[in-house]
């Protein structure tokens, strides 16, 4: 494997790509990049950790949200002015972050758009890891001691806010399968097939 290169993982809520994509790292001796970004983003801006969790949990394509909020910005989303001005610079500080890690090379992103914010990186390949909802379903049952009901809201919320942060911040779809290198469905196959199929992708570019 070429030095240099760049894994970002994409992932819908609770199918296991988390675990998995600490795994990969781990096993081709990469660095690791999840909640390690926000801590980054936090230090250097002096902006506390939280802010940068709230702006990906803000429902921001919600029709509903945006007409509560206020009014019409240039993306096509009714959004409170100071909302959008605090968010973009949040969003931007966390770029930069990503940006400046992986020009390091030999690291492993997930999420928070690192697909998008390094897609002229001739040396970064897009994963989207993804699960069957009956899985994910019981995974939160039992992760969360919740009822079945309860699990399909959980990831369903979860679900949004991820399309919906990253929707609004690359004018992407998310999940589109154009946008990525490789789709795995983690229902279907072993971690370890898994591990194996991106290993041997990688080896093979």
């Amino acid at each position: 494997m070429k030095d240099g290169v760049i894994i970002t993982i994409s992932r819908e809520s609770y199918c296991g790509a988390d675990k998995l994509a600490k795994d990969l790292a781990d096993k081709i001796g990469y660095k690791f990049y999840d909640r390690e970004i926000i801590s980054l983003a936090s230090q250097k801006s002096g902006i506390h950790e939280e802010h940068f969790e709230d702006v990906e949990k803000k429902p921001t394509n919600s029709i509903l949200y945006s007409v509560v909020m206020g009014m019409y910005s240039s993306r096509g989303a009714y959004v409170k002015l100071d909302d959008v001005l605090t968010d973009d610079k949040i969003y931007k500080i966390q770029a930069d972050i990503i940006r400046d890690m992986a020009a390091q090379g030999n690291c492993v992103f997930v999420g928070r758009c690192s697909d998008y914010i390094l897609r002229n990186n001739k040396n970064c390949y897009s994963i989207f890891l993804r699960g069957d909802i009956e899985d994910r379903v019981k995974r939160v049952i039992s992760e969360q001691n919740v009822t079945e009901a309860e699990a399909k809201k959980i990831v369903s919320r979860a679900d949004k806010k991820r399309r919906s942060y990253y929707n609004y911040y690359t004018n992407r779809e998310w999940g589109d399968i154009s946008n990525y290198d490789i789709m795995l469905n983690l229902s279907k196959i072993s971690e370890n097939d898994a591990l194996d199929i991106i290993v041997d992708f990688l080896n093979r570019t």
